[in-house]
């Protein structure tokens, strides 16, 4: 086997769990996924998550803001992904400085390398800081991304789970992309 193509594959799939079915495995530890045949394939789906069209969109919207290194994008993401929030707790001009810095943070490194549990564990204290619950889905996804991105990380050279995930949500929105892409897995 070619082990930077199973973690590629790993994480392109994970990133189509996430993002295209909006069906994923909520735990893919080591333990959970077996390549048979030159398969992936998923087992103990005693943890799921699942994700509506419209939190697909704004997941793929705030790995896109964070490849763009875009914090206004990323609180609008993290704003349209609220259940709740209290207009009248948030202070919106602190929550945006908040995001900035942890933008900035990372804006050094390349979005390969970036630490994604470092990464949504701040954006999640933000948030919370802020009087902005998100839905368990997000707390689900996140563990996801960050056991799938660990459980790949020592199988791949230059790529990370951001990296395949901005990688989806750009092709998602060229057509032609995501064609060529099709045509390539044949």
């Amino acid at each position: 086997y070619d082990l930077d193509e199973i973690g590629t594959k790993l994480l392109d799939n994970y990133a189509s769990q996430v993002l295209d079915q909006g069906f994923f495995h909520a735990d893919p530890h080591p333990g959970n996924i077996l390549i048979r045949g030159g398969q992936i394939v998923y087992i103990d789906l005693g943890l799921v998550g699942r994700l509506g069209d419209s939190d697909r969109a704004d997941f793929g919207a705030m790995v896109k803001a964070v490849g763009m290194r875009d914090s206004a994008g990323l609180s609008d993401a993290l704003m349209r992904f609220a259940v709740k929030v209290d207009e009248s707790k948030v202070n919106y001009p602190q929550f945006l400085e908040q995001l900035d810095s942890i933008i900035a943070k990372y804006a050094s490194e390349d979005v390969s390398s970036i630490d994604i549990a470092a990464f949504l564990g701040e954006v999640l204290q933000v948030t919370r800081d802020s009087h902005v619950v998100l839905p368990s889905s997000v707390t689900n996804v996140s563990r996801g991304v960050i056991t799938i991105e660990g459980t790949a990380a020592p199988y791949l050279k230059d790529q990370s789970i951001i990296s395949i995930i901005n990688r989806h949500v750009i092709e998602s929105e060229d057509p032609l992309a995501e064609m060529k892409r099709l045509m390539e897995d044949t």
